[in-house]
């Protein structure tokens, strides 16, 4: 496994490597030419290292066989190359160019000395290939060109005996010109081919190139369009804000209106004093059992402070009659929902208070009133109401019968659990009195 130390290594050898051999003057927006740039500095940096290889030996050689012309070239040679190498301040066109006149210095020199199946052919076949490669494809057919002037005048001087190789078959000038010919075939087609692939992959970058500065336009575009919406969104949340500021003023204007109505409510009837607002206390804090959110718990708390507000419209003495309602009196006393579903939806909260006020004496099972809804059809903020307006009604005092008890209370909503009343809203309840402590706090008007 490799270890974090050695990564830091690999990875600073690497930056060294890659800022090195980046070409000064070009980036990678300058497209083919920093990539031809990256070549010239590859083979010379191969010439450098590898060609230590070479060099050591042959001048070792050289100097064995007594062949002072060609050690004394090699020596040249290598020393250009080192130049070359690190002396990149040097113009591209001049570098590339030397270097090429090298690889083509270096094959005459081998040819000359060593003869046709050493390294010289070898040196000239590339000579047009690194031409294109590095300068292009006008570049690459001059070097093609002076290749074929070469092999025809070697030509030459082997039909008129003054170039002669301990060869028997190369001597032979119709077997010269046939080698020449499929040596000049190959090195065309390869020379020319990679000159080719040169000159499309240049104007496929030229076309990125051209692409990148759309690119780029478009993206200042789009970052000029960002800050217009940057300074329209500041703008945008400034009038938020006001609109915030405006609806909690709204807001406190609505709960001091709804405070006001469930007092009035209340002062109709003595016997249900602070009836609503402890019904409110129970609804909220089952709401929030159930988890809520802080804006619906406050919701259902002001939903409930005004449950009854349709009792408004029934006489003062059917609201105070002591003793227990009869079936009549009771057919005329279920109306008061609708009455306060009436009162309250011309106004126009911002959550359905009057449905849920309407709906606030429906039953699970459908026999509540005054609509006989059923199950899913009352909404949750209603059936935690009928809930808490269950348990306070039998906890306190009424005209008509003293307290039943918080215990009977409780037992009740258990008994009808599922049947009448929601039964999470029934288990939130009996936990808030049995594990949380919760008590109705006195109120009056």
């Amino acid at each position: 496994m490799i270890s974090p130390q050695h990564k830091t290594y690999d990875s600073k050898l690497r930056n060294f490597l890659i800022r090195w051999t980046s070409p000064p003057g070009f980036t990678r927006e300058d497209g083919i030419r920093y990539w031809q740039d990256r070549l010239l500095f590859t083979l010379l940096f191969a010439g450098v290292v590898l060609g230590a290889f070479v060099y050591f030996p042959s001048v070792a050689l050289c100097i064995k066989e007594k062949l002072w012309s060609v050690g004394i070239a090699d020596t040249i040679i290598y020393i250009w190359i080192i130049v070359l190498f690190f002396r990149r301040s040097i113009p591209f066109a001049v570098r590339a160019s030397t270097f090429i006149i090298i690889s083509y210095i270096l094959g005459m020199v081998l040819l000359l000395t060593i003869g046709p199946f050493g390294a010289g052919p070898v040196w000239l076949f590339a000579f047009p290939v690194i031409a294109g490669l590095l300068l292009g494809l006008q570049s690459s057919l001059i070097a093609l060109s002076v290749n074929a002037v070469t092999i025809i005048l070697m030509g030459l001087l082997i039909a008129s005996g003054h170039l002669e190789w301990d060869y028997a078959t190369i001597n032979a000038p119709e077997k010269w010109t046939v080698i020449s010919l499929n040596f000049m075939l190959l090195n065309s087609v390869v020379s020319i081919s990679v000159a080719v692939f040169s000159r499309g992959l240049q104007t496929l970058l030229e076309q990125e190139k051209s692409m990148l500065i759309s690119l780029e336009q478009n993206h200042a575009e789009l970052l000029k369009s960002n800050r217009q919406l940057e300074r329209e969104m500041r703008e945008r949340k400034r009038a938020e804000e006001d609109l915030r500021r405006s609806l909690e003023r709204l807001q406190v204007t609505m709960k001091g209106a709804i405070q006001a109505i469930a007092v009035t409510v209340e002062i109709r009837d003595p016997y249900t004093a602070g009836h609503q607002l402890r019904v409110a206390d129970l609804s909220s804090a089952i709401a929030k059992e159930l988890g809520f959110s802080k804006e619906q718990t406050e919701e259902i708390y002001l939903d409930a402070a005004v449950h009854d507000i349709g009792k408004i419209a029934l006489p003062v003495e059917f609201l105070v009659k002591p003793g227990q309602l009869s079936e009549m009196e009771l057919e005329l006393f279920k109306p008061h929902a609708e009455m306060g579903y009436k009162i309250l939806k011309p106004i126009g909260f911002p959550w359905p208070i009057a449905q849920v006020v309407l709906q606030h004496h429906e039953r699970m099972d459908g026999s509540g009133y005054p609509r006989g809804l059923a199950g899913e059809e009352i909404v949750m903020e209603a059936r935690i109401l009928g809930v808490a307006d269950t348990v306070e009604a039998m906890a306190s005092d009424r005209p008509y019968r003293p307290a039943l008890g918080i215990d009977k209370a409780l037992e009740e909503i258990q008994r009808h659990r599922g049947v009448l009343y929601d039964p999470a809203v029934v288990d939130a309840c009996l936990k808030l009195f049995t594990e949380k402590g919760f008590e109705f706090t006195a109120r009056g008007t």
